[in-house]
């Protein structure tokens, strides 16, 4: 279950804090544990302010993301001239094109900030952002904070090397490796060995029960290992959260069924928590 001090004392401690407000208003609001910190009606448009704040140390940087393409820019320090930099980011509700009733929503273009943190030889790249629920006639808003990839670094043809097994896709983020090698000495990397065989889990996929391949709190959806192949998880089909529905990665779950949908993907419909079945037994 996710919880929101944990992982704020988490990235606390590589000196990285997180606050968020009412746009125009200096109030700071305090996140539940869920990270629940503020409501509306559905129907009622306001923005919100996030801020990042992080010591000056070449080892963080406080980034944007661009949606597809992953293209990445530094986000501008609002306080150049103060011990801890600042970066802070406007995030408006926009209207619920989909919805069968006006509504507003934050959205994964531009609700959020990443954090990338360098520990020795690995990197973490951090998810801040502020997520709506829509409940109801509620809209319901989160402070998320999660840590999507940890990986180790490695030097390969005199580049930095991350292993796909610990960070699925990261052949992909062309500007992600170049922002590593500004932060990285190469040369101080262990050499790329080889990848290593990733361990099975003991425990066998049958029937209607699956494993969490990932779940991203930031856009609330991800995605299950099942016997009949990986299937796409939507927040509103777990059915044992009430207030803050997720999943973690290696949960094991039952589902009610598959679902093809309109993209010719495996959706999943119905998913609580299971005891897992031990492969053999």
């Amino acid at each position: 279950m996710y919880s929101h001090q944990t992982e704020s004392n988490e990235l606390a401690a590589r000196g990285v804090e997180v606050g968020i407000y009412l746009a125009g208003l200096d109030r700071k609001l305090n996140p539940e544990d869920d990270g629940f910190f503020f409501w509306l009606p559905r129907d009622e448009k306001l923005n919100f302010k996030l801020e990042v704040r992080t010591p000056r140390l070449h080892s963080v940087r406080v980034i944007v993301v661009q949606g597809k393409s992953k293209k990445i820019s530094s986000k501008k320090d609002e306080t150049p001239e103060s011990d801890i930099a600042s970066y802070r980011r406007t995030i408006p509700t926009e209207e619920v094109v989909s919805a069968m009733e006006e509504s507003y929503s934050t959205k994964p273009k531009n609700h959020n900030l990443r954090v990338v943190v360098i520990k020795d030889r690995t990197f973490e790249l951090w998810e801040i952002s502020i997520v709506t629920l829509i409940m109801g006639e509620r809209a319901n808003y989160h402070l998320v904070i999660q840590k999507t990839y940890s990986a180790n670094m490695y030097r390969k043809d005199g580049r930095i090397h991350v292993s796909e097994n610990e960070f699925p896709g990261y052949s992909t983020w062309s500007d992600l490796h170049n922002l590593l090698e500004e932060m990285v000495d190469v040369q101080t990397l262990d050499k790329f060995a080889g990848e290593t065989v990733a361990t099975k889990n003991g425990f066998e996929l049958s029937g209607n029960i699956g494993r969490v391949i990932f779940f991203n709190l930031s856009n609330m959806w991800g995605f299950v290992q099942t016997a009949q192949g990986p299937a796409f998880l939507h927040w509103r089909q777990i059915l044992d959260c009430e207030d803050f529905p997720m999943k973690e990665a290696g949960d094991i779950i039952e589902f009610e069924g598959l679902l093809n949908d309109s993209q010719e993907r495996q959706r999943v419909l119905g998913v609580r928590s299971a005891i897992p079945v031990a492969a053999g037994g």
